[in-house]
Formats: structure tokens, C-alpha cells, sequence
């Protein structure tokens, strides 16, 4: 699956008839489903808000869709489950996540190395602390929220999968954790998604990518990442087929 990714400021003792999850199969059920642009500057009309969600074979075959980036970071505290209820009941087809990993084995949703930007933690590494460590700190609201609200509690990824993994799509981005545990990430992918190879989207990062080398390997193409109406419009006008949105609230109703 080829990707642009703009920088960012992402057991029965019976045999189980799923087929075992790889990274590979994880790629490979997507169908090369996306490649991410940053946007520039353009207009055109924005697409029309979806319904219940979609996972990657309706994701594929749709004309248009949107993806919650963390949730919707512009509008609630990144990736904790609040912002991810509230960007589906907003009628986004996918989620997006990326992964940190604790000291003892937990993966849950943050995009740094530390909770320092999140939580206004100093130093605080989540790979050299315990997830009992690390959930004694809550998210706190972004800045560019229409209005604010209670911090809210770091989200484990299983709880992300539990909730929506049998309706929308899930983008999953490990950021800085090595890949020597990548495997522990794909067992809990298989465990708790019911059809792992269609509800879950390997997302990656990589830079230096113009729109027109990205619309070059004829993949559907996301804008990444989108905060307002205006960004969006040059998304669409550069050709993108779906939007991975961080402002919901404004970019949906």
C-alpha cells in the first residue's frame, strides 16, 4: 500500500476459521486502499456526510468518504473515546489512531513519544512508564475546540476495536514504537476484529510527495489532515476521494 502522509502540528478450542492477521494481510485486505496528500490551495464543493460507517470493502468501493484523524483532534481530546463517539455520530465512515506502547505492553492511542503536549505532563516517556502510570493523566481539551470540556481518560486500543471495529474502518498508525513488537499489536487486532483483513488500514509515514506523484499510483487518495471547510475544498480540488478530517465539527455540519 503506497502512502503520502503530510508531517502533523498519524478463544473454544476450535480452530479459528479467520485467516491469521500479518501486517502483510493487514495491507493486503486493504487493497492498496489509500494514498495520504497534504493539501495546498484550490475550491470545490465539499462531500456529503455518510452514514452508519464503513469497513475497507465499502470504504474501496465508495465514490467519497470521511476519516476522523485522532478522532477528531480539532474538536475533542485526541483519540480518547469521547472524540471517537462524537465523530461517529457525526456520520464518519473511518477512525484513525496512532499507537504508543507502555512499559508493560499496553497500546493505547497517542501520537507523541511523550504526554507532555496532551496531558502538559514534563518528560513524561509512555514507553519507560506502566499504563497504571500513564492513566493517571487525562487528555485535555485542544485549543481550537468550539467550546471545552472535561479532560478525558487515554483510550486503549482494544477499547477503540471493541466499539467500532465491526462497523468503520480503522487506520492504525504504531508511530514510535519499535517494530520488534509489532506482533503483540496484530494479536490484538485478530482478537478483537471480528474481520481483521476489513476493518483495519496499516498507516505509515513518509514525506516528500507531491499530489501529482501521489495520484500516480491510481489509488483512491486522502487529504490528510483536514481542520476547516477551506481545506477541504483544496483536497477535493486536487482530487482526493475522501478527507481524514481533524476539525469534524466544522467540516461535517
Amino acid at each position: 500500500m503506497e502512502e503520502e502522509h503530510a508531517p502533523e502540528r498519524m478463544p473454544d478450542g476450535h480452530p479459528d476459521p479467520r485467516p491469521a492477521l500479518t501486517r502483510r494481510t493487514v495491507i493486503t485486505g486493504a487493497a492498496g486502499i489509500v494514498a495520504l496528500a497534504a493539501v495546498g490551495v484550490g475550491a470545490f464543493r465539499l462531500l456529503q456526510p455518510a452514514g452508519p460507517g464503513k469497513l475497507v470493502p465499502s470504504l474501496i468501493a465508495a465514490k467519497s468518504f470521511y476519516v476522523a484523524h485522532h478522532g477528531g483532534s480539532a474538536d475533542w481530546p485526541e483519540m480518547s473515546m469521547e472524540a471517537y463517539r462524537n465523530s461517529v455520530a457525526r456520520g464518519v465512515d473511518a477512525l484513525e489512531i496512532s499507537l504508543a506502547r507502555t512499559s508493560d505492553g499496553v497500546w493505547f492511542g497517542l501520537h507523541d513519544k511523550t504526554l507532555d503536549r496532551t496531558s502538559g505532563t514534563s518528560g513524561f516517556i509512555a514507553s519507560e512508564h506502566s499504563w497504571n502510570e500513564v492513566r493517571q493523566h487525562k487528555i485535555a481539551y485542544p485549543q481550537t475546540a468550539r467550546q471545552g470540556g472535561a479532560a478525558q481518560p487515554y483510550a486503549r486500543v482494544e477499547e477503540l476495536i471493541d466499539a467500532f471495529g465491526g462497523s468503520h474502518t480503522i487506520f492504525i498508525d504504531p508511530k514510535w514504537v519499535p517494530r520488534t513488537h509489532y506482533g503483540e499489536l496484530l494479536t490484538i487486532m485478530e482478537r478483537h476484529a471480528e474481520k481483521p483483513t476489513q476493518t483495519f488500514v496499516a498507516k505509515s509515514y513518509c514525506t516528500g510527495l507531491a499530489w501529482s506523484a501521489v495520484k500516480a499510483f491510481h489509488k483512491p487518495v486522502i487529504g490528510h489532515v483536514i481542520p476547516n471547510r477551506k481545506a477541504a475544498r483544496v483536497a477535493l480540488s486536487k482530487g482526493a476521494s475522501g478527507l481524514m478530517v481533524s476539525g469534524v465539527l466544522e467540516v461535517l455540519e
